[in-house]
């Protein structure tokens, strides 16, 4: 039995001493975003309350939401976004199948 303990963990150390040492593979290229996502938003709320009330709504319907807090100046103001889409025609279409109470909407991409 001793013999066995003895022998794992031997195989143990030399697995654990190739691993370590192996040098580490680094790749000298950076990546690049090089798509866009797109985003519908639906609306800005300065009250959390009302922004929930909407994202509600819109949850119930199936939308993928976002919702984002923003400070400006002073006051939080709360952000409500459909998506991500990968297409602009994709946001758009979207955009246009809105019940009417959302026609303000616009589409916007993620670096906005």
């Amino acid at each position: 039995m001793k013999i066995l303990f003895i022998l794992l963990t031997l195989t143990h150390s030399i697995f654990a001493q190739n691993i370590l040492s192996k040098p580490q593979e680094t790749n000298n290229f950076e990546i690049k975003k090089d798509y866009k996502l797109f985003y519908i938003q639906v609306g800005t709320f300065r009250n959390m309350k009302y922004a929930t009330i909407v994202f509600d709504h819109l949850e119930e319907m199936n939308y993928p939401l976002r919702l984002k807090e923003k400070q400006i100046g002073l006051y939080n103001y709360f952000k409500l976004f459909i998506g991500p889409y990968r297409t602009k025609e994709e946001a758009y279409l979207i955009k246009d199948s809105l019940p009417s109470q959302y026609t303000d909407s616009f589409v916007l991409t993620d670096n906005n």
